[in-house]
């Protein structure tokens, strides 16, 4: 979920409206008409610590339990990856024959394709 979805679930559920947040929070009131309005997923570090402020909450509960769970999840995936055996690992990243170096895969091998682009 969004920061602009939650921040609207919570208005929702606390019967406040955005004014009543932008005076307790002291944020301009069309800056969260816009959060919401996007759906924004960012949020500047000042604007989210004034929110959560003035919404008396921490940053955990704020995002709810569906993203600390996929965090989580997140991060077990990504401990389990560190635990594979050499041996696995290498059988996830085949070599590359033509050039002796190991295959990537999605993000990472578009942005070394950028890199060696922009170097020759």
């Amino acid at each position: 979920m969004n920061i602009g979805s939650r921040l609207k679930q919570i208005l929702d559920e606390r019967h406040l409206n955005v004014s009543q947040l932008a005076r307790s929070a002291d944020i301009p009131a069309q800056t969260l008409y816009a959060m919401i309005k996007r759906d924004s997923n960012k949020a500047d570090m000042d604007i989210m610590a004034k929110l959560l402020r003035g919404l008396d909450m921490e940053f955990m509960e704020f995002m709810g339990q569906d993203w600390q769970k996929s965090a989580e999840e997140k991060e077990k995936k990504d401990k389990q990856k560190e635990q594979k055996p050499d041996s696995e690992k290498a059988e996830s990243q085949p070599l590359d024959k033509e050039r002796g170096q190991e295959r990537l895969s999605g993000e990472k091998a578009r942005k070394r394709k950028e890199i060696e682009d922009y170097l020759l």
